[in-house]
């Protein structure tokens, strides 16, 4: 299953939590508000502890900064099952995967 991830943080902040998770990670996006801004993106639920103690080391949600986990009914497109390649070409195997996916419920 794929959780969404929020982050609320204070303005400015928001690179120090990308830093914090190793890697901008699928669908990450950073809504600013007055003061405050939010980093939100979605993560498999494998990931989640491991990002939130990436997190907490520091300090979001400990001493500054409010982090939710939200589990999502259903995500469009589907969440990757691997990391997209710059090049293209994890794009192109999943494209093929998917292929042999669909003929096999044809048949």
């Amino acid at each position: 299953m794929v959780k969404r991830i929020e982050i609320t943080i204070p303005d400015g902040r928001e690179d120090e939590v990308i830093r914090a998770i190793d890697a901008t990670p699928t669908g990450c996006a950073v809504i600013a508000g007055q003061g405050c801004c939010v980093v939100k993106f979605r993560c498999k639920d494998k990931h989640v502890r491991k990002v939130i103690m990436q997190l907490e080391k520091i300090g979001i949600g400990v001493t500054w900064g409010i982090v939710d986990v939200l589990a999502l009914q259903m995500t469009k497109p589907r969440f990757p099952s691997r990391q997209v390649a710059l090049s293209g070409e994890v794009v192109e195997e999943e494209k093929k995967r998917r292929a042999f996916t669909i003929k096999d419920r044809q048949v």
